[in-house]
């Protein structure tokens, strides 16, 4: 008997996939299966069958990092003529994403206070996204202003100790320091 299994993380049912393409599983059965353990809203079969093209290509990472590709998307190009312009275009696009809560921009005391809501209460990348999101932020923005990132309250079961991190400012630098992990960052904020 199969059991259905509620709100999968999304880096979940790409494992599955990939374990499945490993053990020779086309891309419809891989489709079956899934729809058979998580349900009909799973996955569609096209973004089945294009995970399973990724992994063939020799992809082996499940996570999805690249948050800001649509932000870059939406700018390219794009001259701004002043600090006002850059701000309106960030508080605008953080405002569209779904996984944001809120975006505070506050132009006279230079300060943007972003809360993201992770995908699920017990998301173990919670940390490097907020991070990512920091870093990003902070490379964007003219260097006036100071940002502050931290999870939605009530929507994450680590959410004091991740938000303690992120709000640590030697945290922030040794890790930005860290050369695997800012590979890693780099990696989640890169568009492809």
């Amino acid at each position: 008997m199969t059991v259905s299994i509620q709100n999968p993380a999304k880096c979940e049912v790409r494992a599955v996939i990939r374990f499945l393409l490993a053990k020779g599983e086309a891309a419809a059965e891989i489709h079956r299966q899934l729809v058979s353990v998580y349900g009909e809203d799973v996955m569609n079969r096209q973004n089945v069958a294009k995970w399973c093209c990724e992994f063939e290509g020799g992809r082996s990472d499940v996570h999805d990092y690249h948050l800001f590709s649509k932000f870059k998307e939406s700018l390219a190009g794009y001259t701004f003529s002043g600090d006002d312009e850059v701000q309106d275009a960030v508080t605008i696009w953080l405002r569209e994403q779904r996984d944001f809560h809120d975006a505070e921009v506050d132009n006279e005391n230079s300060e943007i206070n972003v809360q993201f809501t992770p995908t699920i209460p017990h998301c173990s990348m919670a940390t490097l996204i907020g991070l990512s999101i920091r870093v990003q932020l902070l490379r964007s923005l003219p260097s006036r202003f100071k940002v502050s990132v931290a999870i939605t309250p009530g929507t994450h079961s680590s959410e004091e100790a991740v938000n303690k991190q992120l709000a640590d400012k030697e945290r922030v630098a040794a890790a930005t320091e860290n050369s695997h992990l800012i590979e890693v960052i780099n990696e989640c904020i890169a568009m492809k």
